[in-house]
């Protein structure tokens, strides 16, 4: 099989994701810069491209306004995101949101 790969700026990334209308952070730049950002620094990490497949993304990680919200729907008492990262991948927003592939 034959692959085609573009290079894609983080720009060009977090407005794939803030097109996404079935996503959780859909509308939300300020995530949508998060999330390209982190898929940037995976890819800078592992030495790897990656496939930029928003489908797969956006079914594994959801956003949340606050902890008391993820909380709230898995019956959880996380404190906080560090408490949370124990168990689970999370992406910091900005004040209290963040993105995070927990599923209890």
């Amino acid at each position: 099989m034959t692959y085609i790969y573009e290079t894609l700026s983080t720009n060009q990334i977090a407005h794939a994701f803030y097109q996404d209308d079935y996503a959780s952070w859909h509308q939300n730049m300020a995530a949508c810069d998060a999330i390209a950002e982190y898929l940037e620094e995976l890819a800078e990490s592992t030495g790897e491209p990656l496939e930029l497949d928003i489908v797969a993304f956006r079914c594994d990680f959801s956003h949340y306004k606050d902890m008391a919200e993820l909380n709230k729907e898995y019956g959880t008492d996380f404190e906080d995101e560090e408490e949370l990262a124990e168990h689970a991948q999370v992406i910091h927003i900005d004040g209290e949101q963040f993105i995070t592939d927990y599923c209890g």
